[in-house]
């Protein structure tokens, strides 16, 4: 189970796009194969899953799921779990796109999935221009800053987060405290990570900053003082359980 955090004041505007190929409400589809298939961002997986709850045609499979690393799109399809954004727009491409040849990943090697994913969730852009996908706007979300500290609030300028991330900032303020602060960023895949640093203007991430594993999940941060980027919805969704 994930934990919710509290967030920092500073809140940036973000858009998270469902992507359409040319499709409690917290876990993967009760039963399958259904015909519409939809991976990708956890950002918005907790609306989707709510909506595949009540239509048995579509199932919304989780960015991440404990110890569970792949998914079964039918009897004889199974691919490793497209965690994040990225990774759900590889999937979808490679449903969609009958020049992609090699297939998506499964746990014995690439397996074909053409036809077989309908839409990816995104809360990420378009990174290139193309005509195979087709971003549709679903909701408006919003990432701020998680931080680990029982020491007080804290509220940071975009220039701090600068700062935090190209390596310059090494200390914040919580309450009237001085705490030693150590940024991360959830995996390379993840839409907040790509949109966090793109508004930030950050291109390359200092060396002080550790890459961990799935985004919005409280848990990533163990020290006082660790501190990375978290989507309003999600904490919205996990706080209401």
């Amino acid at each position: 189970m994930k934990k919710a955090l509290k967030f920092s004041t500073l809140a940036v505007a973000a858009v998270t796009a469902t992507l359409i190929g040319t499709g409690a409400a917290q876990a993967d589809p009760t039963s399958s194969p259904r015909p519409i298939n939809a991976v990708g961002s956890d950002t918005t997986q907790d609306v989707w899953n709510g909506l595949s709850n009540l239509d048995t045609n579509v199932a919304s499979w989780n960015a991440f799921l404990g110890t569970s690393t792949t998914i079964n799109l039918d009897a004889s399809t199974t691919i490793n779990r497209p965690a994040g954004s990225g990774a759900g727009v590889q999937a979808l491409s490679a449903a969609v796109d009958p020049a992609w040849t090699g297939g998506y990943p499964g746990p014995s090697g690439n397996v074909n999935v053409q036809g077989k994913i309908s839409f990816a969730r995104s809360s990420s852009a378009a990174a290139k221009n193309g005509t195979d996908l087709t971003y549709l706007p679903f909701a408006r979300d919003a990432v701020s800053l998680a931080v680990k500290t029982t020491a007080g609030p804290v509220s940071l300028t975009t220039a701090q987060l600068q700062g935090i991330y190209n390596c310059t900032v090494t200390t914040i303020t919580a309450g009237t405290s001085t705490v030693t602060v150590h940024p991360k960023l959830p995996q390379a895949n993840s839409g907040t990570r790509a949109f966090f640093l793109s508004a930030l203007g950050i291109t390359t991430p200092g060396t002080c900053v550790t890459t961990v594993g799935a985004e919005n999940d409280g848990a990533q941060l163990t020290t006082a003082g660790d501190v990375i980027p978290f989507s309003a919805a999600q904490w919205i969704a996990q706080r209401n359980n």
